[in-house]
């Protein structure tokens, strides 16, 4: 039983490499199929998001699912290798633990990534890729994570990427009264971002969703309207701020639209926050010199700030993190002892049976009871010890004496021979 870590990151990968990389929400279940399937895998589960996609798994086969990425986003292993972490068995629960926490968020402390998470264990469940280990330590990393916050400050300061997005919108505009936002998305990060941006003077909101129930139903919460997809270049012309967060592979905005946008804009700039991965808007479109286009990694700097406002509370959380991480190493160590006692107890079983149906056999044959049952006694004897005894005629070294205390210590032998 092996439990592994693969992907990629903002730490590890720019943005232009994690979007051919990232996995769309409705690709998640034919993805975790194929990882399932790739040989000695017995569990999976992918969290992917606009600064991370990881590939959690138990089973070895590291190559098998960096060659998969590697297939799956048209990306030679060359370019994308140099970028992949892979951590195994410990570090792959500490790795856990700290992102369900938002310790290796871009905004430390943000308490989005932990939504994310629970959607991928959600998802691998619902489509049975996963099993003990993996289940155990979703929940276990949810439980630590919520450790973290009740014990820390780490999320006493609402920061997110939502909220980094009204930073720099704040930098922008003194105030969005009188002005008209198109958040496009309807998802957790579109609501945050809106809940920012409505408090920063009530602008006039504008929501567009490849689902009208769910634009409309964000979008009345602060007095908006809203459109399908289809309705954003009708609305370009009007919007003075626009922030796109849907998890999509084409482009929503392109220079053309914008181009035609502008013919009626008479060169009133515009701000676009695009927080999509892969990216919603073409980034030619900040050719035009109207345009103020920023994408996720533009927000680092806001991140960098916020980072080292939380790193006296995230020192206690780390602390939280590596006693979690040691819990749970000891109960899959315990799962472990647990699966060697039971092989151990079904050998035994099945030798002993064995050897009571020869005895039987040779009692229905009028066999000498007392022979049969010392005959029965030695063979379960040699059976039992033979591999035993071969192993420790064959030891060397140090190993040795580590290995006869562990035997003088599992069967409590008498040493005054």
């Amino acid at each position: 039983m092996s439990l592994f870590a693969l992907g990629l990151n903002y730490h590890s990968a720019p943005l232009t490499l994690r979007e051919r990389v990232a996995i769309a929400t409705e690709a998640l279940p034919q993805a975790l199929s194929e990882i399932r399937a790739v040989p000695g895998i017995s569990e999976a589960a992918i969290l992917s998001t606009c600064n991370r996609t990881e590939i959690f798994t138990v089973g070895g086969a590291g190559p098998r699912i960096s060659s998969w990425l590697s297939e799956r986003g048209r990306i030679s292993p060359q370019e994308l290798d140099p970028h992949l972490f892979s951590y195994d068995e410990q570090r792959a629960v500490r790795h856990a633990l700290r992102v369900a926490s938002g310790l290796d968020s871009m905004i430390l402390g943000e308490p989005q990534i932990l939504g994310q998470m629970k959607d991928a264990f959600r998802i691998a469940r619902e489509h049975n890729t996963l099993g003990p280990v993996l289940t155990r330590l979703f929940e276990h990393a949810f439980h630590v994570a919520k450790d973290v916050r009740t014990r820390t400050e780490i999320g006493a300061r609402s920061v997110s990427v939502a909220s980094a997005a009204a930073s720099l919108t704040g930098e922008i505009f003194a105030n969005l009264k009188g002005r008209d936002v198109l958040v496009i998305g309807a998802g957790d990060t579109a609501r945050l971002v809106t809940e920012h941006l409505y408090a920063m003077g009530q602008p006039r909101i504008t929501v567009a969703n490849r689902t009208p129930e769910r634009a409309r139903a964000l979008a009345e919460q602060f007095r908006g309207v809203s459109c399908g997809l289809d309705g954003i270049t009708a609305q370009l012309p009007h919007a003075d701020l626009i922030v796109t967060t849907v998890a999509t592979e084409q482009r929503l905005i392109d220079h053309a639209m914008v181009k035609a946008a502008f013919a009626q804009r008479k060169r009133k700039a515009v701000l676009m926050i695009d927080l999509g991965v892969p990216r919603n808007i073409s980034p030619d479109v900040s050719n035009n010199p109207d345009v103020y286009l920023y994408t996720v990694d533009d927000l680092q700097a806001v991140a960098d700030e916020n980072r080292r406002a939380r790193e006296a509370a995230a020192d206690s959380a780390r602390d939280i993190i590596e006693s979690g991480t040691r819990e749970f190493i000891d109960w899959m160590a315990q799962r472990a002892n647990h699966d060697a006692i039971r092989r151990l107890r079904t050998q035994t079983a099945e030798m002993a049976k064995l050897q009571l149906e020869q005895a039987r056999a040779q009692l229905r044959r009028g066999g000498d009871p007392d022979q049969v049952l010392e005959r029965l006694t030695h063979n379960l004897t040699q059976q039992f010890l033979h591999r035993p005894s071969l192993s420790l005629r064959e030891l060397k070294g140090d190993k040795r004496d580590t290995q006869l205390k562990l035997l003088n210590d599992l069967f409590q032998l008498d040493d005054k021979e």
